[in-house]
This record gives C-alpha cells, sequence and structure tokens, in this order.
C-alpha cells in the first residue's frame, strides 16, 4: 500500500483538527474564553517543557500500566519490536484527542507490518478509557497512567490553573472527573518514536489542538526501519 493511500485513510488528521476547532470556535467556545485558553497555551510555551522534557537521543524511561483489560503492560514488552510509537493523550473529554486516537487507528495495522508497536497513555482511569476505545474501536493498546507518572518522567506534565480549570467546568470538559487523580494537571499531548529504547523523533506542542499526522509517522517508521 502506497503512502498516498495512508493519506487518504486518514483524511490527513491536521485538517481534521483545524475543522475541528473552527466548529468549537465559532459555535462552543466564547470569545473571552478562548482568550483565555490561548494565553494558557502562550504561557505554557514560554515555560520551557518542550525544551526540557525528554529529547531525540534520550533514553526511554521504564514504565508499567494497567491497559483496559486490566492487564499490565510493561516497556519491555513493548520494546521486543523494533520500533515504538507513544502517543500521550490528555483523554476521551478531548476532541482532539478523540480525533488523533481514530486516525492512528487507520495505521495501526501499518504500524504492525514496519515492526513496531503503538501505545496510547492518559491519566484518566480504566473505565473512560475501556469506554474510549471500545467507542473508538481501537485494537492497539490504551494505558492509564495514576497521577501522570509516566507522562512526568519524560517531562511533559503541566499545571492547569484553577481559573482555566473552571473553563473546562463551563464547557463540559472537566478532566479530573475522568481522571485516577483529581490533581488540576494534564500532559501536553505527544509523540515519541522510539529505536531501540531510544527517542528517534518527538512531537510535542504547547497547542493541544496541534498533533502528529499519521501520515508522518508512517514515514518516519519507514526511514527508521529502511523501507
Amino acid at each position: 500500500m502506497k503512502l498516498t493511500q495512508y493519506h487518504s485513510k486518514s483524511c490527513n488528521l491536521n485538517e481534521q483538527l483545524s475543522k475541528k476547532r473552527k466548529e468549537l470556535e465559532t459555535r462552543v467556545i466564547l470569545p473571552d474564553k478562548l482568550t483565555v485558553i490561548d494565553k494558557e497555551i502562550e504561557r505554557i510555551t514560554r515555560s520551557g517543557i518542550v525544551e526540557n522534557c525528554l529529547q531525540v537521543g534520550d533514553r526511554i524511561p521504564d514504565f508499567s500500566l494497567l491497559d483496559t483489560d486490566g492487564e499490565t503492560i510493561d516497556l519491555q514488552t513493548l520494546l521486543t519490536k523494533e520500533l515504538l510509537v507513544i502517543s500521550f493523550y490528555r483523554g476521551n473529554w478531548c476532541p482532539y484527542c478523540n480525533l488523533e486516537l481514530k486516525a492512528l487507528e487507520t495505521i495501526y495495522q501499518t504500524i504492525k507490518t514496519l515492526n513496531a508497536s503503538l501505545v496510547a497513555i492518559s491519566p484518566q482511569n480504566r473505565k473512560y478509557s475501556l469506554s474510549m476505545r471500545e467507542k473508538r474501536k481501537l485494537s492497539f493498546p490504551v494505558l492509564s497512567d495514576p497521577d501522570n507518572q509516566i507522562a512526568r518522567l519524560f517531562g511533559i506534565v503541566h499545571q492547569v490553573p484553577e481559573h482555566l480549570w473552571h473553563i473546562y467546568q463551563e464547557l463540559q470538559a472537566d478532566f479530573t472527573k475522568y481522571n485516577q487523580h483529581p490533581a488540576l494537571e494534564l500532559p501536553l499531548p505527544a509523540t515519541f518514536i522510539c529505536q531501540a529504547g531510544t527517542i528517534a523523533y518527538s512531537f510535542v506542542d504547547p497547542d493541544y489542538t496541534q498533533r502528529l499526522d499519521p501520515v508522518e509517522i508512517v514515514s518516519i517508521l519507514k526511514q527508521l526501519s529502511g523501507n
């Protein structure tokens, strides 16, 4: 299957994300609330979190987390494949995360043919992860990261100001109801592509409406595997 066909199946994730943002800004999020959200994105950008998180060439930290079936998935098991894609997402309350996970499903079989593994990680508890996995018909492992323990090791956890949390509540996106622990913090959506336990490519953006398109993931995996 050619790369152009992957593009067709994923329907260009970036276009979907842009469309979703315009829809929410037009119909759901009032201008004053949008201003607060955008200012928070700017604050996170200035904080240096992207520069200080794990970078290309760093070893990924060891971890062991539960999947939606209550089974333990550890790093060593995932590393039996040559390549590993780790996608950190915020939760099924986030419409952008839902679009990303759905798009990842379209390339999962291709990922496996490239001798790679894919795993998605969020701080939400197993009940909500299971609900999302069933609703989105995801076939790759979805793991729960209580208290953002693993996301913290990757250096991508940020605090959510209380005034912004109240806006999330008004938008019916109170992430504290979904997470294992109700702390006012979230992981930045991020994708790490690892080879032999080392980060070979990373995508971390304080703007949660931006994600690494599946087309790019397939292209990177092909380059790393020599295909």
